[in-house]
């Protein structure tokens, strides 16, 4: 990931420099072990893996290894920068007066759902709301600039906290990696976006109630339609070893999470 030359010579090695930095974002390193999840995740509802029913049977089994070692060093280190991100903006909103309150853990029991809030701000009006903070790449937030829409797992994540904190109203806050430039955009617990994640909410139930009828490999899914070991969601998911290589086709047959189109 780190690179560097010296343009003169000294006695300073970049190399071993370069080193110490790739040392040091590793040891951030996620480990690869056998992993149990007891609810769903908001953060990944409606990307990759996550839209698959197979993934969340073998995360709810824990019997199974999670290989986390295709998140090389760049990738830790995004994600590192995504926590600043976090602290740096909800000190903005402390600063403004309006923050009431940081990382709050959000639960729901049916279907199991376990994540934490970026901020809860209080309007001019007094109206409290759900804020949720992302940051990305100039040609990833132009893209939001020019369509005026959220990702849809952006979507789904903010209306679960909505969903769970019973409010109306919330943001997704955008920045701008490079420049530090934001985009907000709000988002109401209106008709449309209660279909939405109640078609989200009712598909997680399902996954769920399979598992839980019949552990142990009983109803294991069968892999969605015609995903393949090339199928971009499969190829990044940490159980790909095992799905592919360690278990049989499954005997259930469950389909994708259909993720909403914006």
């Amino acid at each position: 990931m780190t690179k560097g030359v010296g343009y003169r010579k000294t006695a300073i090695s970049a190399d071993e420099i370069n080193q110490m930095v790739e040392r040091g974002y590793s040891a951030k390193a996620r480990e690869t072990k056998v992993r149990k999840k007891e609810s769903f995740a908001p953060s990944s509802i409606g990307y990759g893996n996550a839209t698959c029913p197979r993934y969340w049977y073998m995360a709810f089994e824990g019997k199974y290894v999670f290989d986390e070692s295709k998140t090389d060093n760049l990738g830790l280190a995004i994600m590192n920068n995504g926590v600043e991100v976090h602290s740096r903006l909800n000190q903005v909103f402390e600063d403004s007066g309006s923050l009431v309150a940081s990382e709050i853990e959000m639960k729901m029991s049916d279907p199991p759902v376990r994540g934490f809030i970026d901020a809860m701000v209080r309007l001019d009006s007094g109206e409290v709301v759900v804020g949720e903070f992302k940051s990305m790449k100039t040609e990833m937030f132009q893209l939001r600039v020019n369509s005026m829409k959220p990702m849809p797992y952006h979507l789904y994540q903010i209306l679960l906290y909505l969903k769970a904190t019973d409010k109306q109203n919330g943001f997704l806050l955008y920045e701008n990696k490079n420049d530090q430039t934001v985009l907000v955009l709000p988002v109401a617990m209106d008709d449309f976006n209660k279909k939405v994640i109640n078609d989200a909410l009712d598909w997680m139930r399902m996954v769920r109630k399979n598992w839980e009828d019949g552990p142990d490999g009983e109803n294991l899914p069968k892999r969605p339609g015609r995903w393949t070991e090339k199928n971009k969601n499969c190829k990044g998911c940490p159980v790909f070893n095992e799905c592919w290589n360690n278990l049989g086709d499954g005997n259930v047959d469950l389909p994708a999470m259909e993720v909403v189109k914006l």
